[in-house]
């Protein structure tokens, strides 16, 4: 007997239960997938910039003897200021980080471009003002120390002479300012606003947690360094701060110019509250870099809760003028190809109108479309170089002479004379002689020369003396290190493409239930293989061009983005060759890849 409860054996689904079958929304592009994976992200992000702001006000307030010392109304709005400060640096990471970017010809290019990009100047006021305020608010406020309670103080009394700006005040905002901008540009001349999507993955809230030692490591390390550049910055130019300081507030008070009473020098309580509010600040800024990190340079599948997945990932696949966008579409499908088989086989399985308009079809062409990209750079490389043919020169036609009217004195029916005047029936008057009619154009100029100032001539030779350096030659020289990596500066795009075309047409032997993939196996095999040739060409015979450049390195060092390619593509290619070993013999590619297929088959390569 069956018991009561037991799931029967036989079930009828009735077409009511249809009806209620939940389906899947539909998506209108890529970005809007983007947008709604961004917001998930963001949510995520603030919840741990939050949880560690918390944990960073208790730890920073010193209440070890009383382990119930904290649960304060201070240690909440503190909490919450600092995680308010961390919005305005989320919103920067997230305006400026990339997957990649391009490579400039040579290091002072590179230089000049970081230095003159606008953007790092907000960048560097936003971190400096940040770096101000926390410091000065972990004084004030989480502490309730003194320093900072007093902007200005008599120095011969109370309420006696004219007030003077407290120097241990100024010293404590200008340690914050420093601290803010020299962390800022440290991140812009590392370029540590691009990322890397790691291919192994971590739980986040675990991949914050074992980030913590290091970011605490490193915030102190940085705030004790910035903290002893500070004071002997503030030793050597502190009337200097101190003036620039006072003239902006004597727009609204009246103060002493020049300081009667100097910073605290040996107030070694004073210089650990300030390395104490520094190193908050630097473990607040390390812990959004890390965070942003961890929850944004991941490669998840942000297409799949949608009815339109394949069309929506296409359509990223397709954006070019979004390189950002175009690069997370590349590794989706890089992932979904590597990783995810069920995926595979519903993307081998979406037929779509005809067999050109296969999903297989259009994604296999997206990625060839980015090698074919690739080895027209390459081509650009060779045929810069080439003279152009002569531009064969065209005689010019000469114009027919004018029609003129031609008067003869005499009788119409005798000789007549050969010294006639020409005249010219162009004008309003008829009767002009044509060479009155060429005037000579005022080509006169002032040819008096500007005079160059004293201090053009000083730049000048400052300028004539500097690039003597032998630092200063090698950091403007043109290399032809760099002019290789330039070619390659997309290289994620390329790797995803590659990783993807590889991935899908191995696993096709086993996963495409229609065959269509060995149909275009001969044109994959065609692209990748070229793409290795091209790539190996540019880098062990580069054009002769870059042959009169210096190059960039010494003894045999490894070129980073044409390594990487080439791994991708050998990587792609055994795949294929492993999985289709049984088949070889009925592979076929274009005679002029013959020689290199051999030697893959062969894995000699």
């Amino acid at each position: 007997m069956a018991s009561v409860g037991a799931t029967p054996i036989f079930t009828t689904l009735r077409p009511a239960d249809a009806a209620k079958k939940p389906t899947k929304p539909t998506c209108a592009s890529f970005k809007d997938a983007y947008d709604a994976a961004t917001q998930r992200r963001c949510r995520n992000a603030l919840i741990f910039s939050y949880a560690f702001s918390l944990l960073a006000t208790i730890a920073f307030q010193l209440e070890f003897l009383s382990p119930l010392g904290f649960l304060n109304w201070r240690t909440i709005l503190f909490s919450i200021g600092l995680f308010i400060l961390t919005l305005p640096l989320f919103l920067i990471r997230y305006l400026m980080s990339s997957l990649w970017r391009p490579i400039a010809p040579s290091g002072l290019a590179e230089l000049m471009g970081k230095i003159t990009a606008k953007d790092n100047y907000i960048v560097l006021a936003v971190y400096a003002i940040s770096g101000m305020m926390i410091v000065r608010s972990y004084f004030s406020y989480l502490m309730d120390e003194s320093y900072t309670s007093n902007v200005f103080f008599h120095p011969h009394g109370e309420r006696f002479g004219v007030r003077q700006l407290n120097q241990d005040n100024l010293f404590i905002s200008f340690y914050g300012l420093v601290l803010g901008a020299s962390f800022a540009a440290k991140r812009i001349l590392l370029g540590q606003w691009t990322y890397k999507i790691a291919p192994v993955q971590q739980r986040q809230d675990l991949a914050i947690k074992l980030s913590l030692p290091t970011v605490a490591h490193d915030g102190t390390r940085w705030a004790a360094c910035t903290l002893g550049i500070t004071y002997i910055s503030f030793f050597i130019f502190g009337n200097f701060v101190y003036r620039m300081a006072a003239h902006m507030y004597g727009l609204y008070t009246t103060m002493l110019e020049t300081p009667v009473i100097g910073l605290s020098r040996w107030d070694l309580y004073l210089f650990f509250r300030v390395f104490l509010g520094g190193s908050l600040a630097v473990m607040t800024w390390e812990i959004v870099d890390r965070i942003y990190d961890v929850v944004f340079a991941v490669c998840e599948p942000i297409t799949a809760p949608y009815e339109n997945a394949h069309q929506t990932l296409l359509s990223g696949l397709r954006l070019d003028t979004e390189p950002y966008l175009q690069s997370i579409a590349y590794a989706e499908l890089a992932e979904l190809a590597a990783k995810s088989p069920e995926q595979r086989k519903a993307l081998f399985k979406d037929m779509g109108k005809d067999m050109d308009s296969t999903i297989w079809v259009q994604v296999s062409r997206e990625c060839m479309n980015i090698l074919a990209g690739m080895r027209a750079d390459i081509a650009k490389e060779y045929d810069a170089g080439k003279k152009p043919a002569p531009i064969p020169v065209k005689k010019e036609d000469k114009p027919a002479p004018p029609n003129r009217i031609q008067l003869l004195d005499v009788d119409v029916l005798a000789k007549p004379k050969a010294s006639t005047t020409i005249l010219d029936d162009r004008t309003g008057k008829l009767f002009i002689q044509a060479s009155t009619l060429v005037t000579a154009p005022d080509t006169a100029t002032d040819t008096t020369k500007a005079p160059k100032h004293m201090v053009y001539d000083y730049c000048y030779w400052i300028l004539q003396k500097v690039n003597k350096w032998k630092w200063m030659q090698d950091l403007s020289a043109v290399t032809a290190e760099r002019k290789i990596r330039q070619v390659f500066s997309n290289y994620p795009i390329i790797l995803y493409a590659v990783q993807a075309l590889g991935s899908l047409t191995a696993a096709s032997m086993k996963e495409d239930p229609y065959g269509l993939v060995q149909r275009d196996l001969g044109a994959v095999l065609d692209s990748l293989l070229s793409s290795v040739i091209d790539v190996e060409t540019l880098v062990r015979s580069p054009p002769p061009e870059y042959k009169k450049l210096p190059p960039g390195f010494k003894g045999d060092v490894m070129l980073m983005e044409p390594e990487f390619i080439l791994l991708a593509l050998r990587e792609a290619i055994y795949q294929i060759v492993t999985e289709f070993r049984d088949y070889l013999d009925h592979i076929r590619v274009s005679n002029k890849y013959l020689e290199k297929w051999q030697r893959f088959v062969e894995f000699k390569e």
